[in-house]
């Protein structure tokens, strides 16, 4: 398989190019996907069928979170649980898992991602 990287999305003037076509981006945000997305805790179905509805109205383009930090037993309120990073340097898989089938239910729908590694908000540890 040859590896050609058309279906990124690309500046071109003033606007974007996305498979050398004029790309328009509607997008929304879905910082829980990565959750939804797990095995353990998250609700799969639930993940496809909000991705199919927000497809329907023509969105293109989600702006997700693909990193969040523990400690998991932190009694905060509204905090990202699981997290895929529970302490310095130690990782959930599950967490990854999910994040994978995320990008590939996006994927899958030809829709595009903005992926957010970190912010300040508490809830996703920042």
């Amino acid at each position: 398989m040859t590896f050609t990287d058309e279906g990124f999305v690309k500046v071109h003037n003033t606007g974007f190019l996305r498979y050398g076509k004029p790309y328009t981006i509607r997008g929304a945000n879905y910082w829980y996907g990565m959750n939804m997305a797990c095995v353990l805790g998250g609700n799969r179905t639930r993940l496809d069928i909000e991705l199919d509805q927000l497809l329907a109205m023509g969105v293109n383009n989600l702006r997700i979170m693909a990193a969040s930090e523990g400690p998991d037993d932190d009694d905060q309120l509204f905090r990202m649980q699981p997290s895929l990073m529970t302490s310095p340097g130690t990782y959930n898989e599950d967490v990854f898992q999910g994040l994978d089938y995320l990008l590939d239910a996006i994927g899958k729908r030809n829709m595009t991602a903005v992926v957010t590694l970190s912010n300040f908000w508490h809830w996703s540890g920042g």
